[in-house]
């Protein structure tokens, strides 16, 4: 049980990533530092519909209804939700890095949490016979998805900070993100990536 609740956070994790891809594919700038802001800015300005066509996508193995699917697009919202600080670019003829500064919530944390939460719901419904090897991964997504709906208020105050960097290139006259690494990503979401691997 453990293990589909993790995957399912993963795939929430992948859906994310594909939103980031897609910013990536619409910010640029004239400098580093500009495309590295709007990067970041394209990928905290998500609109629902963005969000809904990506769940459906990363989702489409493991069925939930309109009111999860709700959830998981609050919860992605939520994630993206992250305050950012553009620092030094640093440029090495069409290569260039800039630094960042993040402020998250304490993703890692609160993923704990829930984790802990839904193991032990699920054990008292495994007790209760509630939980068989037919409704495991159905029951592991309402146990996460109800978790998350009820923690994700929680969330209040933005108190992690991490550095990351972002790699840029530059084509045409024109400055783009690369793909983040596992670290930037890290530090964008508040240490949840780690929390989940």
């Amino acid at each position: 049980m453990k293990d589909k609740k993790k995957k399912i956070l993963s795939l929430i994790l992948c859906a994310v990533m594909a939103i980031m891809a897609g910013a990536v594919l619409t910010s640029c700038g004239s400098n580093p530092a500009d495309a590295a802001d709007q990067y970041l800015k394209a990928i905290k300005s998500q609109d629902d519909k963005t969000l809904s066509d990506q769940i459906e996508k990363s989702f489409s193995a493991i069925k939930m209804n309109g009111e999860q699917k709700k959830v998981v697009t609050n919860f992605i919202k939520k994630l993206c939700d992250f305050d950012y600080k553009v620092g030094e670019a640093k440029q090495d003829g069409d290569n260039a890095t800039v630094d960042v500064t993040f402020t998250t919530y304490d993703w890692k944390t609160w993923y704990q949490n829930i984790i802990k939460d839904a193991q032990d719901k699920a054990l008292e419904m495994a007790k209760e016979g509630k939980i068989t090897a037919d409704n495991a991964t159905e029951e592991a997504t309402k146990l996460i998805i109800d978790d998350i709906d009820k923690d994700l208020g929680k969330l209040k105050t933005k108190s992690i900070n991490s550095n990351a960097t972002l790699k840029l290139k530059k084509k045409d006259g024109k400055w783009t993100v690369q793909s983040p690494d596992s670290d930037c990503l890290n530090a964008m979401m508040g240490n949840l990536t780690k929390a989940v691997s």
